[in-house]
């Protein structure tokens, strides 16, 4: 409820850069397993490959509590002051 300051602008700026570089290493690892995909045995079987994606997937986020939230809630949660009292 209160207009945000200068200073919390700076680790907005890392978060963005830090953003930024773990996006371009999921990029280089997609390229890498679409070549990867190509050449080995896994590219005859798509379904299996969809089916181990998806169990993966599964399994990380599970215990993840965020990922069980509502986008809405979530959202509230981010933007809301914190405290000793929350």
């Amino acid at each position: 409820n209160e207009p945000w300051s200068l200073m919390e602008l700076f680790p907005f700026i890392l978060i963005g850069a830090l953003g930024g570089m773990v996006g371009k290493f999921i990029i280089k690892f997609n390229i890498m397993w679409c070549k990867f995909r190509k050449t080995s045995r896994l590219g005859n079987y798509p379904i299996f490959e969809v089916l181990a994606v998806t169990f993966i997937t599964a399994v990380l986020s599970y215990p993840n509590p965020y990922a069980k939230m509502d986008s809405s809630e979530l959202i509230k949660l981010l933007v809301s002051r914190c405290g000793p009292e929350d």
